[in-house]
């Protein structure tokens, strides 16, 4: 047998996990909806990190290129380089002979100025 004072308290019982299961609900919805928006917000990032890896890609390819122009740059400053040693090793070659030519104008210079002096005195 059920007395009133047990029916009213599985009423007071029901109708407090009825509550609750409400509640619960409520909270699920509160925690989907932040999911949802959670996995727009890590769609966006991938999005985001794929236009970044592809910017990075495109940098790398450039920075490729710009490595294989100046490789070939430095071979041809080093062939510069090496055409430029052989000039000056022309000019101190030349400047040996003007320093040579210069001795023997010296003394060139030096014989005429004997005779003048010769000369003088036989004349």
């Amino acid at each position: 047998m059920t007395t009133p004072a047990f029916a009213a308290e599985t009423e007071r019982k029901l109708s407090q996990l009825d509550n609750d299961v409400l509640a619960i609900y409520g909270l699920l919805k509160t925690i989907t909806k932040t999911q949802v928006d959670h996995g727009e917000r890590l769609n966006a990032l991938g999005s985001s990190l794929t236009t970044i890896a592809a910017v990075q890609k495109r940098q790398g390819n450039r920075l490729d290129g710009i490595d294989v122009t100046l490789a070939q740059m430095d071979s041809r400053l080093d062939g510069v380089d090496s055409r430029l040693d052989g000039v000056d090793s022309r000019l101190d070659g030349v400047d040996s002979r003007l320093e040579g030519m210069d001795a023997k104008l010296e003394t060139i210079i030096a014989m005429l100025g004997e005779p003048r002096s010769l000369g003088s005195g036989h004349g």
